[in-house]
């Protein structure tokens, strides 16, 4: 196999090894939690093993995020005389995925994401056909309850086999009268199928210039299918903002830094002095629920060894991100995210303001983004189009914008020997 289709096949694997598991789960073998644990330890290691084959120096700044991860874990352990390491995993996935983007920067960018979306779209529209037979087929719910922490009787939904939140109560928030219940596709449950949106809308109006117009047809008319079928009030948000985020790309240098202190600060300010509490399930409700418990965190917590807030962080990744990595490696890992990316292309500049607007706006209710479904394609397109730009410069493309469609972000290209062999 070629290097490219290596790469491709390792994140088409992050993706889809879970919907895999539970097909075999609900057909044959019972899955259990340490499948989908060795699952993820082979893709990771998988990883590893094809980064250093086709090692880069743009890779280095990533291996110094690895260590000092890996030091805040080890002192963060000490202190709460506890190890978990699901924490560090959570975190661990961000530099890896960014490296293989790196090391795959010469792949045709466009097929790998338009092959993976028609995958999902394919098996959405099965199950919104077939809801019956998607649910007896992949048998979600004995998925979750063998490989998770989750228990037979958290699912309200007697009688179905599909995730809880599949059938939310009340009507849809998108078409409410299209009559079929929110759709998870390859994710297994919608906020995930959300947050896929979310990602192919990023990659669209990051790579809109490159792409041919028979991509961008189907990438918008696809994900606006998507979307609706994932019903996803948070997608719908960020997908409207992602959009417009060539524009965005007008504003000063490294201004998406902004974004996560200013939502944070912003929302915090307006719950306090509004008074605002946690009203049901419902998008100015679980924001109050997330600055009511942020407010509430002490010294202890916000450095990360006091955990008894842990619960509150199912429903605040902000809460989640902080306990678990501690107020100094939350700022320094979206540090390294602002400013690891140069700001010398305009498909660069749009893809950040893009990521780091979705990495506020998804902070402020869940911790979804780390789930390695959509993690792996978010910080492997970080690391192709910063690779990506480098190649593109190193052939003596100054530019602020993307080459023509063909030469840029599509497709192999060309490249100086000494650039190829880094």
């Amino acid at each position: 196999m070629t290097r490219d289709a290596v790469a491709a096949l390792i994140l088409y694997a992050a993706v889809l090894f879970n919907f895999g598991l539970a097909f075999i789960n609900a057909n044959g073998m019972a899955i259990g939690r340490t499948h989908v644990i060795l699952g993820e330890l082979a893709i990771v290691a998988a990883t590893f093993a094809f980064c250093f084959r086709y090692w880069s120096p743009l890779m280095r700044p990533w291996l110094g995020v690895i260590w000092m991860l890996g030091v805040i874990f080890l002192l963060l352990s000490l202190l709460r005389q506890a190890v978990d390491p699901k924490y560090i995993r959570d975190v661990l996935l961000i530099p890896i995925f960014i490296m293989l983007g790196i090391a795959a920067c010469r792949a045709n960018i466009v097929r790998i994401m338009c092959g993976l979306q028609a995958i999902v779209l394919a098996i959405m529209i099965f199950e919104a056909v077939a809801p019956q037979a998607f649910g007896n087929v992949f048998n979600i719910v004995s998925y979750y309850v063998n490989t998770r922490d989750f228990k037979q009787e958290s699912f309200w939904n007697a009688g179905s086999n599909l995730f809880m939140s599949a059938l939310r109560p009340g009507e849809r928030f998108l078409l409410p009268g299209l009559g079929i219940h929110r759709l998870s596709s390859v994710f297994l449950e919608p906020v995930s199928l959300g947050n896929w949106c979310i990602v192919i809308t990023l990659f669209t109006a990051a790579f809109w210039r490159d792409l041919p117009n028979k991509a961008r047809l189907f990438l918008v008319v696809s994900n606006l299918m998507v979307l609706v079928g994932s019903d996803g009030r948070l997608a719908t948000v960020n997908c409207l903002i992602m959009a417009i985020t060539p524009l965005l790309a007008r504003l000063p240098r490294y201004s998406y830094f902004l974004y996560l202190p200013g939502i944070v600060c912003s929302a915090l300010i307006l719950v306090l002095a509004l008074g605002m509490e946690h009203d049901g399930d419902t998008f100015s409700g679980r924001i109050a629920y997330s600055m009511n418990a942020l407010s509430s965190m002490d010294l202890g917590a916000l450095l990360g060894y006091d955990m008894r807030l842990i619960g509150k962080g199912a429903d605040s990744g902000i809460v989640y991100f902080i306990l678990t990595q501690s107020i100094l490696g939350v700022a320094a890992i979206w540090a390294a995210l602002c400013f690891f990316q140069p700001a010398t292309s305009h498909r660069a500049v749009a893809l950040m303001h893009g990521i780091c607007f979705y990495l506020a706006l998804n902070l402020m209710v869940s911790f979804s983004l780390f789930s390695i479904k959509t993690a792996a394609p978010l910080w492997f397109l970080y690391g192709y189009v910063r690779g990506r730009t480098y190649l593109e410069q190193g052939q003596g493309a100054h530019r602020t914008s993307p080459l023509e469609p063909g030469r840029s972000g599509i497709g192999p290209t060309r490249i100086p020997t000494h650039l190829a062999r880094a």
